[in-house]
């Protein structure tokens, strides 16, 4: 199982994208399974808060992404063009935390982590 202390990552509005005040979380080791070498490793799990811009610069062939939204929600793709902001800040400041870790449920260090940064 997952390391109970994942890694965490600020990524700073840049004046394009407002990344988020929550950190971005790693689990290293979060699921058994075996996989190519990439920036991730074999069996991480990677929770990304709304708002911090992410891309897939290459994976391998058995790479899987699971996306999950607040209820009555989804993806709200934004790309750095001109106007989307400040619309797509209040879009974020409006997304709830969850209501657990996914890796570890409600004991899970998620919401003590989010809380602290929000």
């Amino acid at each position: 199982m997952a390391d109970t202390n994942p890694t965490t990552h600020l990524f700073a509005d840049d004046g394009t994208f407002p990344n988020s005040r929550l950190p971005v979380l790693l689990y290293r080791a979060a699921f058994a399974g075996a996989g190519q070498l990439l920036k991730l490793e074999a069996g991480d799990a990677l929770v990304i808060p709304a708002g911090v811009a992410h891309k897939n610069e290459g994976a391998s062939g058995d790479f899987r992404v699971v996306g999950a939204y607040p209820d009555g929600t989804g993806p709200d793709m934004q790309y750095g063009r001109p106007g989307e902001r400040p619309a797509s800040d209040r879009n974020i400041a409006g997304v709830p935390l969850p209501g657990g870790d996914p890796v570890h449920g409600r004991e899970g260090p998620l919401l003590r982590l989010w809380k602290r940064s929000a």
